[in-house]
């Protein structure tokens, strides 16, 4: 009896582990990125140097793996590309003001921090999933599109954080896109 007991619960624990790690390694939804800089942003470009834009939802447990990768990356790449993080605040503006992540975000130097009311912003650029990164070049072409993370809520080494650090040193890329993990960016109506 015992011995079955054990049997069971050793399933259900690998079945757990195995739907964590699922749920972990799944991106979600792509971009429907646009080659060049969206004409209708109210964002405007920065025409002398790369930019660096993410798009973050400020509830998306993920937020804060991708802040910290974020936060590495400026610590690399310095000043040769302006960095900004959009925060959808899915049509509630309060989920910014009691956010986590968009408290770090202030602490983080070298960033910009736009409040995208509504997700007008993050439509306008294609966002489906918080996490989802763009890299533009000087005359406004998208150079890279993907996320900072290697998986769901998880920090380190990821192909898009080397992507967009190889472009800039070199502007040579391997990777022109790469899988984004973090939450649905769909707005509240």
């Amino acid at each position: 009896m015992k011995t079955w007991i054990f049997a069971l619960w050793v399933l259900i624990l690998i079945g757990g582990v195995s739907a964590f790690a699922r749920y972990s390694y799944t991106p979600g939804e792509a971009a429907e990125a646009a080659p060049l800089w969206p004409a209708l942003s109210s964002l405007q470009p920065n025409m002398t140097k790369p930019e660096l834009l993410v798009f973050l939802h400020p509830k998306c447990a993920c937020s804060h793996a991708t802040l910290t990768d974020l936060e590495r990356l400026i610590l690399q790449i310095g000043s040769r590309a302006r960095v900004r993080v959009v925060f959808n605040d899915l049509g509630d503006p309060a989920l910014l003001k009691e956010s986590h992540s968009f408290e770090m975000a202030k602490g983080i130097d070298g960033l910009e921090i736009v409040e995208d009311p509504g997700g007008f912003e993050s439509a306008k650029f294609g966002v489906k999933t918080s996490g989802q990164v763009f890299l533009y070049d000087e005359r406004g072409q998208l150079v890279f599109a993907g996320g900072l993370t290697p998986s769901r809520g998880h920090e380190g080494e990821s192909q898009g954080a080397i992507a967009v650090i190889s472009w800039l040193n070199s502007r040579k890329i391997e990777w022109r896109t790469s899988d984004v993990f973090g939450c649905s960016m769909k707005v509240k109506l």
